[in-house]
């Protein structure tokens, strides 16, 4: 079965990881304090494709325990439309209730794939899981439609599709020579004001003016996490000349590896931890380090000075 949130996690594939961090990705607990229960309040008698149900999700918890959001483990089955949410307590027990109206894209007797939240418990992730939710959806488009009447005669009109094709040609023409002249004139503006910095010099200077402090005693954990990770992207692509900043990480992971990077497994663990802060709110126990974390990668795939030349050595 395919979980939504754990999809986080095989965009880091198990060649591109340590062995000793295959083991930090949230674990899915079928018995454990979460536990997760659907109730299907409204749906039409017939339902189609694309028609809206209603779906009471009740989660059960300890009082003390903070538990997330539900999420479909198959995104692509259903669309969250609307959802409403209030808290109901039982003794030690708090009882999250979200009534989803939901839009269903799968066709035929199926079951929809649970509903998943997630909570940590002595730092680390867990993940909780609904039953299947079983529907009858129909397709909208009958085997045996036949069209009723027959078409009407062709009306001819005059074929002016040469002609506007041939107009937006042109004006795309002229947008994009001005757009070229302009973008040119900018970049040498922009290179007669400042010289562009080393990639190495430019991450590591944007690493020293975020305000960790600020972010941190603010509860802006995932905003560190996310600022950080984009600096080490575009630092990879610079210094490496790949599209890192477009690519996912396993994508990133995969393409240092080719390229014989001999830190790309230092680099794997950044992603993934990275990644679970972001998607899967995971709270690490030092988040500033993370900061720290990417400087050391710099300055580990900076390239060497260049020696001096023998004139110099003789000057010195």
């Amino acid at each position: 079965m395919v979980l939504a949130l754990l999809l986080i996690l095989a965009q880091i594939s198990s060649d591109s990881l340590p062995a000793d961090s295959a083991s930090t990705g949230p674990q899915l607990i079928e018995n454990g304090p979460v536990r997760v229960e659907w109730q299907l309040i409204k749906k039409p008698r017939v339902l189609n494709v694309g028609d809206h149900i209603r779906l009471r999700l009740r989660v059960y918890h300890p009082r003390e325990l903070t538990v997330s959001p539900p999420l479909p483990a198959v995104p692509n089955e259903v669309v969250v439309l609307d959802q409403k949410h209030h808290i109901q307590y039982r003794g030690d027990t708090a009882v999250d209730v979200y009534d989803l109206t939901l839009a269903v894209f799968v066709i035929g007797e199926r079951k929809l794939a649970p509903f998943l939240v997630s909570y940590q418990q002595q730092n680390r992730m867990y993940l909780a899981a609904s039953d299947s939710v079983p529907l009858r959806v129909q397709s909208l488009i009958s085997e045996r439609m036949q069209d009723i009447n027959d078409l009407k005669p062709q009306v001819t009109f005059p074929n002016l599709l040469p002609l506007w094709i041939a107009l937006g040609l042109i004006g795309a023409g002229l947008a994009g020579y001005s757009g070229w002249r302009f973008w040119q004139r900018y970049r040498r503006r922009q290179e007669e004001l400042e010289p562009e910095l080393p990639p190495w010099d430019e991450a590591l200077q944007a690493l020293s003016k975020l305000p960790v402090e600020e972010w941190l005693s603010a509860g802006q954990v995932k905003r560190l996490y996310y600022t950080v990770s984009e600096i080490v992207k575009r630092y990879l692509t610079r210094r490496f000349e790949f599209p890192a900043v477009d690519q996912t990480s396993t994508e990133i992971v995969r393409e240092l590896k080719s390229r014989k990077v001999a830190v790309s497994e230092r680099f794997a663990t950044f992603f993934l931890d990275a990644d679970l802060v972001k998607y899967a709110k995971y709270l690490p126990a030092e988040p500033a380090s993370v900061v720290n974390r990417a400087r050391e990668l710099v300055e580990l795939t900076r390239p060497a000075p260049e020696p001096a030349s023998p004139a110099v050595e003789a000057i010195k």
